[in-house]
């Protein structure tokens, strides 16, 4: 799909792609603020060849932007890693890295929750107390 024909919706549709509000983007396009400027920048905004012109011009961004969560968690284990002298990197960056790190692995972050359950795991655990001479059991007299 070509540019609009329309300048103004054009420009809409481009500062709508950048995750520009879309009362700013008709602001900026050039159309005049009235009683019903609102109602119709969301109107603008929902036109079927503007929202077409937008999802081209942020395809066109995302295939040249080809950075991903893959791409992100090697450069942070990189950087976590490197070897480096000790005046060429703090000690802060490092740990900031790992737990960066750390925070796109999931699950790594998160404690591990253990519950006891009885031999077939489908209940509660019961614990057995047994003495190995009866007589220095506690008494079960209540009186």
């Amino acid at each position: 799909m070509a540019a609009l024909r329309d300048r103004r919706h054009e420009k809409v549709a481009q500062l709508l792609a950048v995750m520009t509000p879309y009362e700013q983007a008709s602001r900026e396009a050039g159309y005049k603020d009235g009683s019903s400027f609102k109602a119709n920048a969301r109107k603008r905004a929902l036109r079927p060849d503007i929202k077409a012109r937008v999802a081209e011009l942020q395809a066109k961004e995302a295939a040249l932007a080809s950075v991903n969560a893959a791409w992100i968690m090697r450069e942070t284990a990189e950087v976590a890693g490197v070897k480096l002298a000790d005046d060429q990197v703090k000690a802060s960056d490092k740990i900031a890295a790992l737990n960066l790190l750390a925070k796109m692995i999931p699950g790594a972050l998160v404690p591990q929750k253990i519950a006891p359950t009885n031999p077939d795991g489908d209940g509660p655990a019961s614990v057995e107390i047994t003495w190995k001479d009866p007589s220095d059991a506690p008494s079960t007299d209540r009186s």
